[in-house]
């Protein structure tokens, strides 16, 4: 949200008051609260309230934890261990990326989620320190070239659920540092090498790679309808 919703934000949160017949906030409660959700929209924020006041706590205040639970937010401080799993496994994230480091994909894929427990558990307690040094903009060169492998910006935050951005003047000096490095010519080269996906080998796939392709060219020229065979056929010649 941005200053341009605070009305409305006050709207909801007054209404939520009289609702409960209690005393409108202070303009110091309704700007902290403010500034506590400025990472989620407008209407997020209308459809957490609309949850909030249909739920068994609907009697109770709408407050910022409630808000942020209605929506499935998590705040990096009340991580648990099988949340760090679940990190691991996306990778979709800069702090995501870090706990990837505690629980490396073989111990994910051959050892039980309680096996992984202690990983998660030291990642849980290093982790105000990587907060730190990632909001300072601080990331490490691995840590950005592994965001380069798997495609996340760190210039748009270190994590779900965590508004605080990175120091961008810091981070923005990282990052070029780091794109000079022969760790990161490296791993574009091995990005660019990656396997290309073979087409699939059933006549019904084929039949969809065919109209896929079809829809691409139909603003050039005017569309042919083929049966699913003659689809199928063309496909093949043309990859012969």
């Amino acid at each position: 949200m941005n200053d341009e919703d605070r009305k409305d934000f006050l709207g909801i949160v007054i209404s939520d008051c009289e609702r409960r017949g209690k005393p409108a906030y202070s303009e110091y409660t309704i700007n902290e609260m403010f500034e506590d959700l400025s990472d989620i929209t407008l209407e997020q924020f209308k459809y957490a309230a609309k949850c909030h006041r249909r739920s068994d706590a609907g009697m109770f205040a709408l407050s910022v934890a409630n808000v942020r639970k209605q929506l499935g937010l998590t705040n990096v401080q009340d991580l648990k261990w099988h949340d760090v799993l679940v990190m691991a496994k996306a990778k979709n994230t800069p702090l995501a990326i870090i706990a990837s480091r505690y629980v490396k994909s073989y111990d994910l894929q051959h050892q039980s989620d309680i096996e992984n427990k202690g990983q998660c558990d030291l990642f849980l307690h290093d982790l105000p320190k990587h907060l730190f040094r990632l909001e300072n903009g601080e990331f490490t060169q691995h840590e950005l070239i592994m965001c380069g492998k798997y495609g996340v910006d760190p210039r748009k935050g270190i994590h779900t659920g965590h508004d605080v951005m990175p120091n961008d003047g810091v981070l923005k000096l990282q990052i070029e540092r780091t794109k000079e490095s022969a760790a990161w010519g490296l791993m574009i080269k091995d990005k660019r090498a990656e396997p290309v996906k073979e087409l699939p080998s059933s006549v019904e796939g084929q039949l969809r790679v065919a109209q896929e392709l079809a829809s691409v060219f139909s603003d050039v020229k005017e569309p042919i309808n083929y049966t699913g065979a003659e689809a199928a056929q063309i496909l093949e010649d043309d990859l012969k």
